[in-house]
Formats: C-alpha cells, structure tokens, sequence
C-alpha cells in the first residue's frame, strides 16, 4: 500500500496492479453475499452472485495484475514502466482498471 499512496521508496508498482485491490473488493464482497445468503430471508441470486465473485473474478484480476509484471520478467523482458511514471502508463492503467469492472459485469449473466 505504500507504493501506491507515497513515492518515499522512489518504485511504485506497475499499472497492471490496479487489479490487484479490484481482486481484493471483489473477494470481500463475494464473500459477504455468500455469507448473506445463508440467512432465510436473503435472495437465491445472493449466492449466485456471490460464488462466481470469489471462484473467478477474484483470480482472473490476481492472474491478469500481478502476470503483468511476472511475464514479461520470465521472458527475460525489462520490467514495467511505474504507475504514474508517464501519462502513458496513466492511460495503461485506466485501460487496467475498465477491465477489472469488465470482469466483475461478466459476472453478473
């Protein structure tokens, strides 16, 4: 968190880990319907809603956020540019952060 907020270590992660606390909201808030659904008065959709949040939307956004930074250090490539190092990146992770939200809409059909 502190690479996010501050510039105090001088590196801040790359723009794909916007992803990374849309993968936390979303594990929080699946968690949260699937525990609401255990109640008798709470919709059937809670539930439904619920499990694709945690089983898929929070590992594809950990599996597209953090891969951007891995990958292309496995394949031997330099690393990423910082978030907010250029208005580039600024754009890369907006770009990062749409499809985060995309994510969570495809689970909601």
């Amino acid at each position: 968190m502190r690479r996010f907020i501050g510039r105090a270590l001088g590196r801040r992660p790359p723009a794909a880990f916007v992803l990374v606390p849309i993968a936390a909201l979303q594990g929080f808030a699946g968690a949260a319907l699937i525990a609401a659904a255990e109640f008798q008065n709470a919709p059937g959709s809670t539930s439904t809603l619920g499990r694709p949040m945690v089983e898929q939307g929070v590992f594809l956004c950990l599996a597209v956020g953090i891969g951007g930074l891995v990958l292309p250090l496995v394949g031997g490539a330099l690393p990423p540019a910082d978030l907010g190092s250029s208005p580039h990146e600024t754009r890369k992770a907006l770009m990062y952060g749409s499809a985060g939200i995309l994510i969570f809409l495809s689970l909601l059909t």
